[in-house]
């Protein structure tokens, strides 16, 4: 336990207590989307819908106009539906150096929106390269300065990206440059893993990349991950898909996002369909998602405000995993290919295991170094906390069976 220990004292040097340190502080786990619906679409309806498939944030639509007439009719559909918008809208900068029209554009986009209930925050930019930090750093200032309670929103590349669309020379460099720089109150990133030759390597790689630099930085971070079929990605299973998200949640994000909510237009040959089609209408994914929001949504009342302490990968490794480190109080006597990620909260540790295989479940049996502690395990369908029976082994640990569906993950704590 001792190396354990050390990793629990350096999560207080961190973050001086045990729970998040952020400007961003949600009161529910942060579940949206890439393209919301288009501004023909846009009704109180329309964003119950959303909601019912337990969306609480909006993101823009990927078709426009993106004006104050179609925006504060989002954010009055929002505020019907009870979810919250970050809005885009042409008039926002991405510099205010050598802009001398920025500031007057800034100042009526926060006149036209900051008294809304419904805002979530500002769009500002997906993607940038590093060179675009310092400008985007300007206005991420200016907008805090003006309406403090709304932050400014900003994606990052995934590892994928090459050196000439980062602007920087490694991956790490880019992440700590905008963190440096822009001051963002999350890190956001998109990665898209389920190509349709096979298994894109650097997943978890990206995870622990983002996880590491936000942490050292006191941020929350978020993933957006794949969910319409599009270029050289496969159409994804219901499975997969919560692979994505379980993986998001044990490498320590704080949320989680799809790409892509409607169905967008134009060729990108071609797009399939995402969770809603371009007509409006429900796909099959609807239903898929809304049950791995739900999910989603009862293991984030633990794990949201909780510190992240290790994530480690058990049986054979996959690109970018690691292996566990000797005291960390989660081990299994078998292969099974599980991630497992620690956790504190409250007075609590908390052990989220997730299946690394989206194909087939798994039976796993895991160690809990608990001591005198019971172990619980969570029950996403009633949301209650059930002791868990389990062996005794000679080193004291708490020996436990654990069923894990292909992609899934089981919430337990002592």
């Amino acid at each position: 336990m001792r190396r354990f220990a050390t990793m629990l004292s350096l999560v207080l040097i961190l973050t001086g207590r045990y729970v998040a340190m952020a400007q961003w502080a949600p009161k529910e786990f942060p579940i949206s989307f890439w393209c919301g619906p288009p501004p023909q679409f846009v009704s109180p309806e329309r964003f119950k819908q959303i909601a019912a498939a337990g969306f609480n944030l909006a993101m823009p639509a990927c078709e426009g106009p993106h004006t104050p007439e179609v925006n504060l009719r989002i954010l009055d559909a929002c505020k019907a539906a009870g979810i919250k918008a970050f809005v885009m809208d042409e008039r926002m900068p991405l510099r205010i150096s050598g802009d001398p029209s920025a500031k007057e554009r800034l100042d009526a986009i926060v006149k036209d929106y900051a008294h809304h209930p419904a805002l979530a925050g500002y769009f500002l930019t997906d993607e940038p390269g590093a060179n675009a930090f310092e400008g985007l750093g300007e206005v991420v200032q200016y907008l805090q300065q003006k309406d403090p309670k709304h932050p400014a929103y900003i994606n990052l590349f995934p590892n994928y990206a090459s050196p000439q669309q980062l602007e920087a020379a490694t991956y790490d460099e880019y992440l700590n440059r905008f963190i440096r720089t822009v001051h963002p109150f999350v890190v956001s990133y998109d990665h898209y893993h389920f190509l349709k030759g096979g298994d894109r390597p650097g997943f978890f790689a990206n995870l622990d990349a983002v996880r590491e630099a936000a942490q050292e930085a006191g941020l929350p971070f978020w993933q957006i991950v794949l969910a319409v079929p599009h270029l050289d990605y496969r159409p994804l299973t219901e499975a997969e898909k919560r692979w994505e998200a379980m993986h998001t949640l044990v490498y320590g994000g704080k949320g989680l996002m799809y790409f892509t909510y409607w169905t967008p237009t134009g060729n990108a040959s071609e797009w399939g369909p995402a969770i809603i089609a371009h007509d409006g209408t429900p796909t099959p994914q609807y239903d898929e998602v809304r049950r791995i929001n739900a999910d989603v949504h009862v293991l984030g009342r633990y794990l949201l405000n909780a510190v992240f302490v290790t994530a480690f990968q058990n049986g054979p490794l996959s690109p970018g995993g690691h292996k566990r480190e000797p005291g960390t109080p989660v081990a299994f006597q078998d292969e099974a290919e599980v991630t497992a990620g620690v956790f504190r909260a409250d007075t609590h540790l908390y052990a989220l295991l997730v299946n690394r295989n989206y194909r087939s479940a798994v039976s796993t049996q895991a160690l809990f170094s608990c001591g005198s502690h019971r172990v619980e395990h969570l029950d996403r369908r009633t949301g209650k906390w059930i002791d868990v029976k389990g062996t005794r082994t000679a080193e004291g640990d708490l020996r436990v069976e654990v069923p894990l569906a292909p992609g899934d993950g089981e919430l337990y704590r002592w």
